[in-house]
């Protein structure tokens, strides 16, 4: 069984923008109560699946080349707190999607596997980048999240990557399996 999930990954160029918002953080918030991410990490995940089969991880693969290529830009907007209630857990760089394109390769991607037996997140989906992990002092999140200042980069994806994702003691750790070029 391997444990996958389906994310955007982020293009080295535009690591140096993130990078920014996460250093501006990192000086506000006390090291105690984050985890930082390290950039090796960062995606923007599109739907968490689950444990798979090889049987069925060999059929998600075949959905993934399925979807047609096509050019999507994200623009970085605001930083936040996921879940957005009084337990937050992840300290996330937030996205735009002006044109819907990535809500709309979503929408077709739950579709496509919903076919294949795998229920759809239906949770509102909200593209965004894992900067930490709140360990504690959850509730002082709010006030930094607010105080910072996001530039207004645009991020244009370049790949859709199926992942593999191994839960070690040191932190999740993820493997692409198949990917597809979105520029294509």
């Amino acid at each position: 069984m391997k444990r996958v999930f389906l994310a955007f990954e982020v293009p080295e160029p535009s690591k140096a923008a993130i990078f920014e918002v996460q250093t501006k953080l990192q000086r506000a918030v006390r090291s105690q109560f984050v985890t930082w991410i390290p950039e090796s990490r960062w995606h923007i995940t599109v739907q968490f699946i689950g444990d798979v089969d090889d049987v069925l991880l060999e059929q998600i693969k075949n959905v993934l080349h399925d979807v047609r290529p096509r050019s999507i830009d994200l623009q970085c907007w605001c930083v936040n707190v996921l879940p957005m209630h009084s337990s937050p857990r992840n300290l996330v760089l937030q996205f735009a999607d002006s044109n819907g394109t990535a809500f709309a390769l979503r929408d077709w991607w739950a579709k496509s596997i919903g076919h294949l037996g795998i229920l759809a997140d239906t949770r509102a989906w909200v593209p965004h980048v894992t900067l930490g992990r709140i360990r504690a002092g959850r509730q002082l999140m709010h006030e930094f999240v607010s105080e910072t200042h996001v530039p207004k980069t645009l991020i244009h994806v370049r790949a859709l990557t199926l992942f593999d994702s191994k839960l070690t003691h040191g932190g999740a750790t993820y493997h692409p399996l198949s990917s597809i070029d979105m520029l294509a």
